[in-house]
Order: structure tokens, then sequence, then C-alpha cells
């Protein structure tokens, strides 16, 4: 089986892991394409929001 991680990225794209690491663009810009292929085209702002309204934010 395979090991899924699943991340949150606060909107200005910084990784919400208990550390607020910064994320370089270019990760940045790949996780953003996976989220597309996965889940449609992926709005900044609704994620946050989605996140927010479930406390993880």
């Amino acid at each position: 089986m395979q090991d899924i991680r699943i991340l949150f990225l606060d909107i200005d794209g910084t990784l919400i892991d208990g550390k607020r690491n910064r994320l370089t663009e270019p990760t940045r810009q790949a996780l953003r394409a996976l989220a597309d292929d996965v889940c449609g085209p992926v709005n900044e702002d609704g994620v946050a929001a989605y996140c927010r309204a479930k406390g993880l934010l």
C-alpha cells in the first residue's frame, strides 16, 4: 500500500505542519498541479476558508 500524506497549505503557501515551513515556488506549483489533477482546479481562497471552517488553520 502506498503511503499517502496530506499537507495543509495556508493561503500564501506556508506548509501547516506545526513548524510553519515556507515552501519554495516550484514546490507550490507542483502541489497545485497535483491538486488540480486530483480535485480539479483549486482556488486558494476556497481551500483556506475550508481549512479555517474545519479548525485546521
